[in-house]
């Protein structure tokens, strides 16, 4: 059981302040967030050379490595993303995200199928058509994101091969719908191991189509359409033979975690981690990440060239974590692999977003939330002694809800180590205007307010080599 115990560590808090430079700070945020590291997406080359730039800072400040003589830990990850997705008629191509929105099970071979028109769906149009097997339903809905469940299991019974949904009374909802649910379709996902296979499904392809579009398609105006439905003439539209493929790519990719190890004297350790990948591209531009999570890192390098000389009481493991993005991917890896054992990690102190002012407090508010300090009451003891005993930043503990798991505890990596039973605290100066957007940039950085917080989090650390 963790207990307070004599003084041990000699490191004085004059040597710990003194220690945080913020040009070490701007170097470091300028290099992270610059466009020649490409947005840091995992797998990607400029994750791969933010990779390369921590370790080497690690080299330099003659950190331990924890395995074969590398920093670095490396994990294979399945990446998959659709890809090409289209319909074309003999006169017209049909793409996703522009004349169409696509949502279903991948078809990556190009198929041909025939396309019919259903009018509503309802059971007097549905008799007018004498074959539905494997051909394109085109059904008219007043809501295109809730589709009528009971018309759908009768198209299935009928061996239609998909549908194409359209609502022929507005435009704005397709539009709306284009707008919200293009970047979480079209984002590239990432897992372990094998995808689980697709149960036989239970619902048909869809394609969600423009009026304008569908109008194109069928070379016959939304107006004669509806005036088929309405007057059953349904067989005076005519059928349209098109080609379709909805392709998705799946890729083996590798990526790596960063790990330096300050040795103690004993085989407890601290665990301080932060995640160093980002977004990627954002059309021919890239996400920056300064603050998301270039700060984080920054921090990281600091507070390891502050304790890389003293005399500890306990191991410092410092974790550059990759796939956090994506999934809190690579602090998973780090917390199941075989060498990891749960039961010498003391604490975990995750660093994410720790560079900015959110809404709540004021431009030169110095504060930071510390969140998960409630998970032991030890910890949250010695935090308010610390803050107690320094005036320039403090913690703000109206986040601290992490028993329930609300807010953003759940979303950064500490989740993953205290799911692995480690009292584990997240550190955060909040969300912003600029959260993964492009304009997260190194110079909105306050880099006086980053120095202040990491001499808090270093004092944190020192007292609990002296007192835990």
């Amino acid at each position: 059981m963790i207990s307070f115990s004599i003084s041990y560590s000699q490191v004085s808090n004059e040597i710990i302040d003194s220690k945080v430079n913020q040009s070490d700070l701007k170097k470091y945020i300028n290099i992270l967030s610059s466009d020649s590291l490409n947005g840091r997406m995992t797998g990607t080359l400029g994750q791969k050379k933010a990779a390369k730039f921590i370790a080497k800072e690690f080299k330099r400040l003659n950190l331990a490595t924890k395995n074969n003589n590398s920093y670095f830990e490396k994990f294979p990850l399945n990446k998959t993303f659709l890809n090409k997705i289209y319909i074309k008629s003999l006169t017209k191509d049909y793409l996703n995200f522009r004349e169409l929105i696509y949502i279903g099970n991948p078809i990556n071979n190009e198929i041909e199928k025939e396309i019919i028109f259903a009018g509503y769906g309802t059971e007097k149009e549905l008799l007018q058509i004498s074959d539905f097997t494997d051909k394109i339903v085109v059904i008219f809905t007043d809501n295109l994101r809730g589709f009528n469940i009971a018309l759908e299991k009768k198209l299935i019974d009928k061996k239609a091969y998909a549908l194409i949904l359209a609502n022929p009374k507005s435009e704005n909802q397709f539009l709306s719908m284009q707008r919200t649910m293009k970047d979480f379709f079209l984002k590239k996902k990432f897992y372990f191991g094998e995808q689980k296979k697709d149960k036989e499904s239970k619902f048909l392809n869809r394609f969600i189509f423009k009026n304008e579009s569908l109008e194109s398609l069928f070379n016959i105006s939304i107006k004669k359409l509806l005036k088929a439905s309405k007057t059953s003439k349904l067989n005076k539209i005519p059928t349209i033979k098109v080609r379709l493929k909805c392709e998705r790519i799946t890729e083996k990719i590798e990526t790596e975690n960063v790990i330096g190890i300050i040795k103690g004297n004993t085989n407890k350790s601290i665990l301080i981690s932060a995640h160093y990948d980002h977004l990627g591209e954002y059309g021919k531009s890239y996400y920056p990440g300064a603050d998301d999570n270039a700060s984080g890192i920054s921090a990281l390098l600091e507070i390891a060239e502050v304790f890389s000389c003293q005399n500890l009481k306990y191991n410092i493991i410092i974790l550059a974590t990759s796939g956090e993005e994506v999934g809190l991917l690579g602090s998973y890896f780090h917390s199941i692999n075989e060498n990891f054992n749960s039961n010498d990690i003391i604490l975990n102190l995750n660093l994410d977003m720790i560079s900015r002012t959110d809404d709540k407090h004021k431009k030169k508010d110095y504060y930071i939330y510390s969140i998960g300090t409630d998970i032991n009451p030890i910890f949250k003891n010695l935090f308010t002694q610390v803050d107690s005993n320094y005036h320039k930043s403090y913690f703000d503990y109206s986040l601290d809800k992490s028993k329930s798991l609300t807010g953003v505890y759940h979303l950064s990596d500490q989740y993953s180590f205290y799911k692995k039973g480690i009292p584990s605290i997240m550190l955060f100066s909040g969300l912003h205007s600029d959260y993964h957007k492009i304009t997260d940039t190194a110079d909105k950085i306050d880099y006086k307010l980053l120095e202040y917080r990491i001499e808090l989090i270093n004092r944190v650390i020192n007292e609990i080599q002296e007192k835990i």
